[in-house]
């Protein structure tokens, strides 16, 4: 999007310009420059083939033990993108303008292409030395959860402009299925970062904008959850580090029926020319 709809103070803060003149302006930098320093600590940076896209640190209850809360990192598919994930040992990151690589093996990664879901949550260790951690709105990921209370919340988005973390504010204006439509101006680079609440809870993942319809859509948290409970999340390592392959039964049948035709065409060729040798020594 243009520059004209934005202004930049410090030249780190990004805000709607009508937002922050309707509205005084400078005591929202103040309030902003607070969430803004904690979020330069858990919204990275994720780049791949000199493309680069967003992606944040928080904690959320392990989709497979609710009783148990871990930490991870949410990022989109279509930010991540590995055509083989099983190729994949590593990403590289920056957060807070310090470059960083993040290793996969022995990690559950869960992951959906899907462009309904679109996202990639990663398991992070104590090892990777993530200080500080967003949080979830715990309500927006429960079953018990209306969706349709969202439409008009306000919120705020986060993602990188460059090399810079960027944020503006906006409203949610329409729901549809699991995406979320809202007015907040972003640009390349944002897809992956988060929405959050005006309590500075994460309810969802920008996925993109739309410069000529003049709206952005993100992906409600709450059905990307979901999606994590059905799955089995993957583990790199599982794959990449062993060499021995699993038992697989069509592979074993194939090579069963590719040996039964061999041997038959070779039974057949033996008995052919036996037949001959016979028929020769009866005419003699």
């Amino acid at each position: 999007m243009s520059d004209e709809f934005f202004i930049d103070f410090d030249n780190q803060l990004l805000f709607n310009e009508a937002y922050v003149i309707d509205n005084g302006g400078i005591a929202d930098v103040k309030e902003y420059k607070f969430l803004f320093e904690k979020a330069n600590k858990c919204i990275c940076k994720i780049t791949k083939n000199n493309l680069s896209g967003s992606g944040f640190f928080c904690k959320i209850q392990d989709p497979k033990n609710e009783d148990k809360i871990i930490k991870v990192l949410f990022t989109c598919y279509h930010v991540f993108l590995f055509d083989n994930i099983y190729n994949c040992h590593e990403i590289n990151y920056s957060i807070d303008n310090n470059k960083k690589i993040l290793n996969l093996d022995n990690r559950r990664i869960w992951l959906n292409k899907n462009d309904n879901l679109d996202y990639v949550c990663i398991e992070i260790f104590k090892e990777d030395n993530i200080e500080e951690f967003l949080r979830v709105d715990e309500d927006l990921i429960s079953q018990r959860c209306d969706i349709g209370r969202a439409v008009e919340e306000k919120i705020i988005i986060f993602g990188n402009k460059y090399d810079d973390l960027k944020f503006d504010k906006g409203i949610i204006l329409k729901n549809i299925n699991n995406f979320c439509l809202y007015n907040c101006n972003t640009c390349p680079g944002f897809s992956g970062g988060p929405i959050l609440n005006q309590f500075h809870n994460i309810i969802g993942i920008h996925k993109g904008g739309y410069k000529d319809k003049k709206f952005n859509m993100g992906i409600f948290l709450k059905f990307i959850y979901n999606d994590m409970k059905i799955q089995n999340p993957l583990r790199i390592n599982n794959i990449i580090n062993n060499p021995k392959k699993k038992f697989n039964i069509s592979f074993i049948f194939r090579i069963f029926t590719y040996g039964i035709i061999i041997y038959l065409i070779f039974a057949f060729v033996i008995r052919y020319k036996n037949k001959n040798k016979n028929d020769n020594g009866i005419k003699k």
